[in-house]
């Protein structure tokens, strides 16, 4: 399950509820609520905190600066978070709008880069990017360690399906065209929003479209398409512990005690072995293409994080790193030597290849084979 919690505050039941591999918070305090999940955090703009984000990415490389600045000690006191998500729902409308954001992204990834903080960027609007605009953005893809977007629909979550929620699925396609790096997706804030019904209703959340029952039934069909996207690493229900403005979103206790039993629900069976299939970060489509067999046949969880690599699911966790060790795309004898002192029980497998037909060949004998591993 990829659902999870967003908490503008956090709540009582936040630290006896929350049980998902992924969660968001807001302003997170400088102790760690969550030890048990990888917190992506955003820190809001003291003032009116959207508005002056606003000014600040439409500065460019400056503006990527002074937003750093105003927030690297908060960043420093909180070593603990495992992503920082950076300015929320801009809107460049034209091309030289949407430039000027790039170059604010990549000041702001090389920053955060230089100072080992992991990136979590774009975090586009609800029924953005505009088809065909998607290309502009490709060269922020390679230099985040996360790539955020926004899914919502109203009057329900289905409403418009694929042009609101499930929208992600465009834009992959549009980047895959271009990109050949492209990083895990996040949807950073997914739910029922009336913005995205026709009339817009803004700020009318899922009390106002649905009971419970039918918005939980929502969640769910959101979630099993989720599924069918391993590059969909989690989506975060706006919000729990709402502001005021927000109580229409209200995600409270009783629905999230829905969501912790539907996660704590998903047991690995016994003598399960997990599996990873591990990518260098600058690997092009065309070794992702190469594996596509491979990933059909075997439905193994891939990405290009060690980190989630080296979390173990199963009686016995293997990882398969891809690409010969020496090679421009290949994962390094640095990391597989990393990964056996820090986790011997780790089984390592390796593909070895210095290009993309090569894997192809490996990869795919291994289909005909019936050999998952070398």
């Amino acid at each position: 399950m990829k659902l999870s919690w967003h908490f503008q505050q956090l709540t009582p039941w936040a630290k006896t509820l929350v049980n998902a591999e992924f969660v968001k918070v807001m302003d997170p305090p400088e102790e760690n609520p969550f030890p048990n999940s990888k917190v992506i955090g955003r820190f809001t703009l003291q003032g009116n905190g959207d508005q002056a984000e606003d000014k600040l990415w439409r500065k460019g490389r400056a503006g990527a600066d002074e937003y750093f600045g105003l927030l690297r000690q908060r960043y420093e006191k909180r070593p603990w978070v495992h992503a920082w998500e950076a300015v929320n729902e801009p809107h460049p409308r034209t091309q030289q709008e949407i430039e000027t954001f790039v170059a604010f992204t990549l000041r702001w990834a090389e920053l955060m880069k230089d100072h080992n903080y992991r990136t979590v960027g774009l975090s586009l609007a609800e029924g953005w990017p505009e088809m065909d605009v998607a290309k502009h953005y490709k060269d922020c893809l390679p230099q985040l360690d996360y790539v955020a977007l926004h899914e919502y629909g109203a009057p329900t979550m289905q409403s418009g399906a694929s042009w609101h929620c499930l929208r992600y699925r465009r834009t992959m396609e549009e980047w895959r065209a271009v990109a050949s790096v492209i990083p895990p997706l996040l949807i950073t804030e997914c739910g029922i929003d009336g913005g995205a019904a026709s009339p817009p209703k803004p700020r009318k959340g899922w009390k106002t479209f649905a009971s419970e029952e039918q918005y939980w039934q929502q969640l769910l069909w959101y979630d099993s398409e989720l599924e069918k996207d391993p590059y969909v690493k989690a989506a975060f229900i706006f919000t729990s512990g709402p502001f005021p403005d927000w109580n229409d979103f209200d995600y409270g206790e009783t629905l999230s005690h829905r969501l912790h039993d539907a996660l704590a629900a998903v047991v690995v069976p016994p003598g399960y072995e997990s599996h990873y299939v591990l990518m260098a970060h600058n690997v092009p489509h065309s070794w992702r293409q190469a594996l596509e067999r491979y990933f059909d046949r075997y439905k193994v969880t891939n990405g290009q994080s060690h980190d989630d690599a080296m979390i173990v699911h199963g009686a016995r966790h293997h990882i398969t790193l891809v690409g010969s060790a020496d090679c421009q795309y290949g994962i390094s004898q640095e990391l597989e030597d990393h990964i056996k002192a820090t986790a011997p029980a780790i089984l390592i497998d390796r593909m070895a290849a210095s290009a993309a037909d090569e894997l192809q060949l490996v990869a795919d004998e291994r289909v005909a084979s019936g050999r998952r591993f070398g």
